[in-house]
């Protein structure tokens, strides 16, 4: 299943082995090659620290109902994450982040992300500007700078009033 990313942001995540709610999708993390690494925590108890991360190896499903882990372990500490700590210092958030051609036309501002439930891969990237929105596939992107993406300069985007993704899930 495919899951945009504003979907994804605010869904519960509930540790399964003592069944409750631990808190919510605060963030969605991946890293240079689009695979999702971990979603950042907003805590229910107001005594935990906002920093904690459950990586998507804890992740034991992910749909439109929420996030299920094992266990409340399977909740770290964001510093305790050493393969983390470069991904943070790229800034690889995706949503706000600038859209750029290898030419360096301006080409907009990710709005939104598909995420494939099962694998954590990003699929496509939802873009706009002032006049167009446009879907860009994962093929197209050349590398990653901080708060910058930077895309093929051939114009295969697709524009995203034509098309929506087959497996896309309307979630409500």
């Amino acid at each position: 299943m495919i899951i945009p990313y504003s979907k994804i942001v605010g869904l519960p995540i509930a540790d399964l082995q003592n069944e409750r709610n631990i808190g919510s999708v605060r963030e969605v993390i991946f890293n240079p090659e689009c695979d999702v690494v971990g979603f950042m925590l907003r805590p229910v108890l107001w005594e935990l620290q906002s920093n904690k991360i459950v990586t998507s190896d804890a992740v034991l499903s992910l749909n439109r109902d929420g996030l299920s882990i094992g266990k409340d372990e399977d909740v770290a500490d964001v510093s305790e994450m050493v393969r983390l700590k470069g991904i943070f210092s790229h800034r690889l958030f995706g949503v706000n982040q600038k859209v750029v051609s290898r030419s360096g036309e301006q080409i907009g501002t990710v709005y939104d992300y598909f995420i494939e439930s099962t694998t954590f891969a990003i699929t496509k990237f939802c873009v706009r500007n002032l006049w167009r929105e446009r879907i860009i596939p994962i093929k197209e992107i050349i590398g990653f700078e901080t708060n910058k993406i930077i895309i093929k300069d051939n114009d295969s985007t697709i524009d995203a009033s034509e098309t929506v993704p087959e497996s896309a899930v309307a979630v409500e």
